[in-house]
């Protein structure tokens, strides 16, 4: 059985953690609360949202970016099998599908309906298609190199080779 180190495994699930925190709180920070009334009205601006996030990729940029976290567990050299499976069992229990409510509830605060029907015939676009499918594939493309730059990292961090200031650990 393949070992994940312990401590990768830690920074795994706190900033899996973290980046839904970080979302909650930004949404409850800033978002405001409108009337039950206004929500109900809403499921054609809700639709626009989640068009827009399929149309940008969005929902495969989550995933991909949080199944990312595996680079930081597994040790160079992993089977791509299992690499894989732990991406999907990270997108599967941290993924765009645990999330998606938290950010359409954004976007519909943050864009009318007019802006986000701009915004989506702007990503109807071939040459935003396109943008949307090379940026995805340079992420996927990269991610051996990914991994080994930050397995380096955590092993000269775990040596001494870099000391986080004496200010943010107390």
């Amino acid at each position: 059985m393949l070992k994940i180190r312990i401590g990768a495994l830690s920074l795994l699930i706190c900033s899996t953690a973290m980046i839904s925190w970080v979302a909650n709180a930004r949404i409850e920070s800033t978002q405001v609360v409108a009337p039950k009334k206004v929500a109900l009205d809403n499921s054609s601006k809700r639709a626009l949202v989640k068009e827009l996030m399929t149309k940008i990729g969005i929902d495969r940029k989550y995933d991909l970016y949080v199944g990312g976290n595996a680079d930081l567990s597994l040790p160079v050299g992993a089977k791509p099998k299992f690499r894989q499976w732990m991406q999907k069992l990270i997108a599967s229990e941290a993924g765009w599908k645990k999330i998606e409510d938290r950010y359409l509830a954004r976007f519909e605060a943050n864009f009318s309906e007019n802006e986000l029907r701009e915004l989506l015939q702007l990503a109807k676009q071939p040459a935003m298609q396109k943008l949307v499918r090379t940026e995805i594939q340079a992420y996927i493309d990269t991610a051996e190199t990914r991994q080994k730059f930050l397995s380096q990292l955590w092993d000269e961090y775990n040596s001494g080779k870099f000391t986080p200031p004496a200010e943010i650990t107390r």
